[in-house]
């Protein structure tokens, strides 16, 4: 059975302050900052509101990727600045490959 439309506290009826409000409570920052510019551009182009809905999910499910990846490249601790031109052959322990035997 579904449910009235809720509303935030001291929002005031305005729903671009409650929804920026929702963001805050439920810890979606991504949203939140793309929710500000998304809002003008889909009213003055009549989005369909499951496209509103779809592009701001998308934005803070590629936000949060991109905080995972650069947490997980911090906790990996590579070395900054490395590149394949600082490769030194003679300092590596790897081992030399034996060149295939013919017969």
């Amino acid at each position: 059975m579904a449910t009235g439309l809720r509303t935030v506290s001291g929002s005031a009826g305005d729903p671009l302050a409650e929804a920026i409000e929702l963001t805050r409570r439920l810890k979606l920052p991504h949203l939140r900052r793309a929710l500000t510019d998304l809002v003008p551009t889909a009213k003055a182009q009549r989005w369909d509101p499951a496209e509103v809905v779809r592009v701001l999910l998308a934005e803070e499910a590629a936000g949060r990727d991109a905080v995972n990846l650069r947490t997980r490249r911090k906790r990996a601790a590579f070395p900054a600045g490395k590149t394949f031109g600082d490769w030194d052959e003679t300092a590596s322990s790897i081992p030399h490959p034996t060149p295939p035997r013919t017969h």
